[in-house]
C-alpha cells in the first residue's frame, strides 16, 4: 500500500491588519508576522453575532521588505493566499502548544490603513478648529443659539 495520497493545502484569508512585526535572523534573512483579523456571522442565543477570528501570517523575503514596510500598517486591508503549517512546543513535561499559522505565498493590498488613519486625524482636526472658532465668537451658550454677536 502507497503512503502517497492526493492532498491540498491552500488558505486564502482577507481581513484587516491588526499588528505588524518585523524579524530580522542571524542569516540575514527577514520575515514578517502579520496578524489579520476577519469577521464571520455566528449564531447565538439572541440570534446571529458577529464574531472576530484572528490569523497569524508570515510573510517571508528580502524581495517584499521595502513594500511591506511602507503599505502595511494597522487597519490594511490585506488580501493573503498561502499554505496552513503547524508548530509543536513542548514546554517542560506538562506544557504542549500548538501553534498553526499561514505562510505566505501572495499577497495584496486592498486598501492601505495609513490613508485611512490620515483622513480621519484631518478630519478631527478641521472639526476641533471650527468648535473653537464658533465658540469663541460668542461670548455666552445663549447668544449662539440666539444669533448675537
Amino acid at each position: 500500500m502507497s503512503n502517497d495520497w492526493p492532498s491540498v493545502n491552500r488558505i486564502t484569508v482577507m481581513g484587516r491588519v491588526g499588528r505588524v512585526k518585523e524579524y530580522q535572523f542571524d542569516d540575514g534573512s527577514i520575515a514578517f508576522h502579520v496578524a489579520i483579523a476577519t469577521k464571520r456571522l455566528a449564531p447565538s442565543p439572541k440570534g446571529l453575532v458577529t464574531v472576530m477570528d484572528w490569523h497569524n501570517v508570515v510573510i517571508p523575503g528580502l524581495k517584499r521588505v521595502k513594500q511591506i514596510r511602507e503599505k502595511l500598517y494597522k487597519g490594511t486591508i490585506l488580501y493573503v493566499e498561502g499554505r496552513v503549517r503547524t508548530h509543536v512546543y513542548d514546554k517542560g513535561t506538562e506544557t504542549r502548544r500548538i501553534y498553526q499559522d499561514i505562510t505566505c505565498d501572495f499577497y495584496q493590498v486592498i486598501r492601505e490603513g495609513q490613508e485611512q488613519t490620515q483622513i480621519e486625524q484631518v478630519d478631527q482636526k478641521l472639526k476641533a478648529e471650527t468648535r473653537s472658532t464658533v465658540a469663541g465668537s460668542y461670548e455666552r451658550f445663549d447668544d449662539f443659539h440666539e444669533g448675537k454677536k
